[in-house]
């Protein structure tokens, strides 16, 4: 409903999901990273897509994924340009805390009030930013169930959530002024 994912997005089967799966890998894919290098297998050289697949190669928590950046394009001079402002990010957050209706631009809207009239929220913040992106990277995942992570088996989200912190709280203030104002308009 936010995106058109080909093949079509299944919660159900989540075997699929991840860097299986051609759209949730490209969104999960490190910015570092070249998702469309699609080279065959080789005995020398592994296509990027594969590799990630395969587990040759692993997302670390602090291998910000395309998602987290606008448009899923990185500026490899600033790599603070564009960055946490991605609409599948928004789109995530008025799900969580405006409802449903919200992130789907619906003309029906909930009949309970959302998470942050319930709770009296007026102002986006870094944390609820983090947190958002936290819950979409699992949502992409093909990880079962969420955790805090770090076992075997489990993305750990815990490090990324507080790499996204460390990482914001690093900007210069004129930078994180402009994100914040960008998300509260």
């Amino acid at each position: 409903r936010w995106r058109t994912f080909a093949p079509p997005y299944d919660p159900d089967n989540r075997s699929m999901l991840g860097f299986k799966h051609p759209d949730c890998g490209k969104l999960l894919c490190p910015a570092s990273l070249d998702w469309s290098d699609s080279r065959h297998h080789t005995e020398t050289a592994c296509s990027v897509r594969a590799n990630l697949r395969d587990g040759i190669t692993k997302a670390r928590p602090d291998d910000f994924p395309l998602f987290l950046y606008m448009n899923e394009q990185v500026d490899s001079e600033d790599l603070f340009r564009g960055l946490l402002r991605n609409m599948i990010l928004v789109k995530g957050y008025l799900h969580v805390f405006r409802g449903p209706s919200a992130a789907t631009n619906s003309s029906r809207s909930g009949t309970r009030k959302g998470n942050a009239a319930t709770h009296s929220i007026t102002k986006v913040t870094v944390p609820s930013i983090a947190y958002i992106a936290t819950l979409i990277r699992f949502v992409l995942s093909d990880q079962p169930t969420f955790s805090a992570g770090g076992s075997s088996g489990h993305w750990p989200y815990r490090t990324f959530y507080r790499t996204l912190l460390e990482v914001v709280s690093v900007m210069n203030p004129h930078e994180r002024e402009d994100l914040l104002n960008w998300w509260n308009e």
